[in-house]
């Protein structure tokens, strides 16, 4: 699928990615499509609004799940918490990662609507399923800011250096 050009107009734009969305679609349903709202690789290349409207509203309109990665540009590192607010979009899944659990320590989350979150208890599970002192500092996190708000700097932490045997 070709991402946003910014030579295009917005109407243009749209106008591309529906032909690209439509010729796959012809081949075989479309499950699912899955947006980086700023590509980051080789540049900073950000959608524009116009053109994740248009792409939002080609997976409602064909009953596939829109799923933005906001793993490098959620959690206010483009101004608002999720990366798509400015084109007021609501994806179906969000993945989300890096330091979300404040105080720097890794943590990755997928956030889907509810009636797509269909694990019951224990169904989910694996090798790699979470670093405790990050869910307790996502907590704290949470607990001090909310989501909607910019995070606060909460109290430095201090090292402590061990005494070798």
């Amino acid at each position: 699928m070709p991402y946003d050009d910014p030579a295009d107009d917005d109407e243009q734009a749209a106008a591309r990615l529906a032909l690209s969305l439509d010729g796959a679609a012809a081949r075989a349903p479309v499950a699912a499509v899955v947006v980086k709202t700023v590509q980051g690789e080789g540049g900073v290349n950000p959608a524009r609004p116009a053109w994740l409207r248009a792409l939002a509203a080609w997976t409602r309109e064909h009953g596939a799940l829109l799923i933005v990665d906001d793993l490098q540009t959620g959690c206010g590192r483009t101004g608002p918490y999720f990366s798509f607010e400015p084109a007021g979009i609501v994806p179906d899944i969000i993945c989300l990662s890096k330091s979300i659990s404040g105080y720097g320590t890794p943590m990755a989350l997928t956030l889907m609507r509810p009636e797509y979150d269909v694990w019951r208890p224990g169904e989910h599970n694996g090798t790699f399923r979470g670093y405790n002192p990050a869910f307790v500092t996502a907590a704290r996190a949470l607990e001090s800011s909310g989501p909607t708000e910019p995070c606060r700097p909460g109290p430095p932490l201090r090292a402590r250096r061990w005494a070798a045997p």
